[in-house]
């Protein structure tokens, strides 16, 4: 089902009575900066950690995401930033490519042809990929992570069932490792999880809460997490979750320790075929995943402001 095209005109109009300026709506930006910054550090470890890579990997796709990109971008709602929905292709990404670093050449050759594909303005190849099968893969997606994280949410170190495979060579499998998760449950770390994601199904099905600028239901979600861990600590010893459940930052004391902890592309592999493989792979499915949720943020605008890739584009309903 299609909706009729949005003339130049009508988006003129649309749009005609907002301020562009930087620094009209600078006391509403503040606090939405705040909140997205509050909430994409920790997405930004999450999806790290969770795709094999390094956490600092995770921290310097959110700074890159959030200053870099919007000098380029052109929509006014649009995010930027590591994706969870990249994350299982990432893990196997890397290994299949037995190293970080010529997983990073992939990643450069993706940047260079979502480049290339803006140049030639093909954002419209979203058009030819049925939503069924964008949405199907990132389901897909979304319940390998809830099947592989389960057993950390419940307080299990999943050692060898941490991998991305469904077998991990031995005994056990995806399924058979969530039930053996639940015989080693702590129970604090159930109960945050359990807190959390109880925050997260329902501040919005709260008025109230829904139309807070200030606060958002993942943010709350992660402040409450680990307020619950540091009450656990201080009333609760057993309850408290261990240093090895937390995220562990490295501490750099000096910029050279920052050197030794980024890491560079190996340009040696340039010539490896898999690394082309991968670098296509990213470059679409990272491209499909952005200008649909650029779609979606287009359609709940309530000043009906469009991307310019999309703005003389059919949309889809």
């Amino acid at each position: 089902m299609s909706l009729p095209q949005t003339s130049s005109a009508g988006q003129r109009s649309a749009v005609g009575n907002i301020n562009l300026s930087p620094l009209a709506n600078f006391r509403f930006d503040v606090p939405a900066a705040l909140v997205v910054a509050l909430v994409a550090i920790p997405l930004c470890l999450g999806v790290a950690l969770a795709s094999g890579a390094p956490l600092m990997a995770g921290i310097l796709a959110g700074i890159v995401g959030g200053m870099v990109v919007p000098l380029f971008s052109k929509s006014p709602l649009s995010v930027s930033g590591p994706a969870a929905g990249l994350t299982a292709i990432i893990v196997v990404a890397i290994e299949d490519l037995h190293s970080f670093p010529i997983f990073l050449l992939a990643v450069i050759i993706a940047g260079v042809l979502q480049i290339l594909m803006g140049v030639l303005r093909a954002g419209g190849i979203a058009y030819f990929f049925p939503s069924a099968v964008i949405e199907g893969m990132l389901a897909a997606i979304g319940i390998i992570l809830i099947m592989k994280q389960f057993p950390y949410a419940v307080g299990f170190d999943l050692g060898q069932f941490g991998g991305q495979e469904f077998s991990s060579g031995g005994t056990e499998n995806t399924f058979s490792g969530i039930f053996s998760a639940l015989g080693h449950v702590h129970w604090g770390a159930l109960l945050i999880s359990v807190v959390c994601l109880t925050i997260l199904l329902f501040w919005d099905q709260v008025p109230f809460l829904k139309r807070q600028t200030w606060f958002s239901g993942p943010l709350i979600a992660v402040l409450a997490g680990t307020l619950l861990n540091l009450l656990f600590g201080a009333a609760f010893p057993e309850l408290q979750l261990g240093a090895d459940k937390l995220v562990q930052l490295p501490v750099i004391h000096s910029v050279g320790e920052l050197g030794q902890l980024v890491q560079f592309p190996d340009w040696s592999a340039l010539g490896q075929q898999q690394v082309w493989i991968v670098g296509v792979t990213i470059a679409i499915v990272a491209s499909l995943e952005s200008l649909l949720s650029i779609e979606a943020a287009d359609k709940l605008d309530p000043f009906k402001r469009r991307t310019p890739w999309m703005a003389n584009s059919t949309v889809r309903g």
